[in-house]
């Protein structure tokens, strides 16, 4: 096709009498390459079918070298092995190792070199705010001192309260300290009787001390707000430190390209008139292999995802799942991605029931299939109950699913968290984090937890649970998740509840877990939900969230 554009044009730019084979030739290799999916043969045969018709047409049916061009031409096309054309399109395999190579281990020293300043940043930040935190901005008892200093040192009886009653002065001028610490306005009234006698200005003084006690509380608010803001940019930069170093780890442990593979799926593609403009064949370190393919969104409707999944297990060697597809509207393009069908399934359920004095439950939890054989499931209590509490936990919830989404490790998506919620308003903010995280090639569950109620397990037909003492989010910076992990086979369960569950105790839980005759988990989850309720004896109501995950072998 490329070849009868050429050449027309060529003899365009000759000229003279065969003028007219610049549109003969170059519409003869448009339609070349139009029935060029249909095989050599077919595109050699189009080529010459143009050309006939435009010499018969134009009346040089006669000009037998044209005509033996064309026919020789097209012949020598067929017969040449694509083999030796593949050698002047193919690029010298061993050079572009040898790129991947040298792109990685630059971009790993640079991710390195990243991740230790922002590591440096946060530490730095940490122990700047450790020691201002630790220094003393005033004491209160400043606020008596500066009001005496402004109002005592005009007053003819200084020398009688502040020498030879200094002691008694400074006892009534640290209980009128109380009466402002509780909220209350300091009035002449509040001093005893013989010191309101004695003092010549004692309603000076009141007013002095009440602003002065404002201008006090008003600093120390500042600087609390100071350090919680200096405590929140560690976290971040601690997050960003985490986020670039599973980057790195990520990089470390990149699959290796599989060309020839992906070379067979363009092929294909190409076959089926869908020119994709990237194909990637990766495989990890457990042999696990994802194939990515780009194409121009508006072929995808043309494409039966199902029959396209199946021809590229066989082309591949592998069992894909289903595709997930991901919009560019940068480039009108769809990114097709193909990942191995894992050994494990995951069947789920969950039930919410609210507290009877709300119509919002302060609960929130996420599933996250994140594709490439691990499932998340996050669970967060909000505190309390209602619309805060609610706000709290979906804030919490959302965001760590938007993470981890996005390819975020645990420990980093934690920080940024923490910091979001500890500056999402002035009023306090307290969620609690639990995720249960499976590897769905392996059967290994981790669970990650940041003040959460236990986890529930049944393995192997036992039941029993999975504890934490970790602090909730948004408390205070520098929080960290406590971690535990537990290989799991088929037909094992895991039970993840909030506070409002385990009110009643833990042990009866475990018992109906392990006595479950059923396969269902929305079932289980709305037994368990129920008997959580019944059970709870103190006169109090909470939120109670029960999700049930079931693993199996895949099909």
């Amino acid at each position: 096709a490329i070849a009868g554009v050429a050449a027309g044009v060529s003899a365009g730019v000759i000229g003279g009498p065969y003028t007219f084979l610049m549109g003969t030739y170059g519409f003869g290799g448009l339609l070349a390459g139009v029935f060029a999916p249909m095989g050599r043969a077919a595109s050699a045969g189009a080529f010459i079918a143009v050309n006939t018709f435009a010499l018969l047409a134009a009346r040089r049916i006669l000009d037998r070298g044209l005509l033996i061009e064309v026919f020789a031409a097209s012949l020598l096309s067929i017969l040449i092995p694509a083999s030796f054309l593949k050698r002047f399109s193919a690029r010298p395999s061993g050079d572009r190792a040898v790129q991947g190579e040298t792109y990685k281990s630059l971009l790993k020293n640079k991710i390195g070199g990243v991740s230790l300043a922002l590591r440096d940043v946060a530490d730095t930040t940490r122990k700047v705010n450790e020691r201002l935190s630790g220094m003393v901005s005033g004491d209160l008892s400043s606020v008596y001192h500066t009001a005496a200093d402004r109002v005592c040192r005009r007053c003819k009886n200084r020398s009688v309260c502040w020498q030879l009653k200094y002691t008694d002065t400074c006892n009534v001028l640290n209980d009128a300290l109380g009466v402002l610490r509780r909220g209350e306005e300091l009035e002449p009234g509040a001093f005893p009787a013989y010191f309101s006698k004695s003092c010549l200005r004692l309603p000076e003084l009141s007013v002095q001390m009440n602003l002065l006690f404002q201008e006090y509380t008003a600093r120390e608010s500042m600087r609390r707000k100071v350090s919680q803001v200096r405590g929140v940019v560690t976290d971040q930069f601690e997050g960003m430190a985490l986020m670039i170093d599973a980057m790195g780890r990520d990089l470390d442990e990149l699959a290796t390209q599989d060309g020839t593979t992906a070379g067979k799926v363009r092929e294909y593609l190409q076959s089926l008139n869908v020119f994709p403009d990237l194909v990637t064949c990766t495989v990890d370190g457990g042999a696990n292999m994802t194939l990515e393919v780009t194409i121009p969104t508006y072929k995808l409707s043309r494409l039966d995802l199902t029959e396209l999944t199946v021809s590229l297990s066989d082309i591949c060697g592998r069992d894909f799942d289903l595709p997930a597809c991901k919009n560019r509207t940068d480039c009108a393009a769809t990114v097709m991605t193909f990942t191995e069908k894992a050994v494990y399934t995951v069947k789920w359920g969950a039930t919410q029931l609210g507290s009877s004095g709300s119509r919002l439950c302060g609960d929130s939890y996420s599933y996250v299939d994140g594709r490439g054989g691990r499932v998340n499931v996050i669970l967060s209590d909000g505190m309390g109950s209602g619309g805060a509490a609610a706000v709290d936990s979906t804030m919490t919830s959302e965001l760590l699913a938007r993470l981890i989404e996005a390819g975020v490790s645990l420990d980093a998506s934690l920080k940024l968290v923490n910091s979001a919620l500890l500056v999402k308003s002035g009023d306090e903010s307290l969620a609690t984090i639990d995720i249960t995280g499976i590897d769905l090639y392996t059967g290994r569950a981790e669970f990650y937890k940041a003040g959460a109620a236990p986890t529930f397990l049944r393995k192997s037909g036992k039941g029993g649970y999975v504890e934490s003492s970790s602090l909730p989010v948004g408390i205070l910076g520098g929080v960290n998740f406590e971690k535990n992990a537990v290989t799991l086979r088929d037909g094992d369960v895991i039970v993840m509840v909030s506070d409002g569950a385990v009110a009643g105790g833990c042990e009866w839980l475990a018992s109906d877990l392990e006595h479950y005759e059923g396969d269902d988990p929305k079932e289980l989850s709305e037994q368990l939900a129920g008997e959580a309720r019944r059970r709870r004896t103190d006169g109090h109501e909470d939120d109670i969230t029960v999700i049930v995950l079931m693993l199996e072998k895949g099909i």
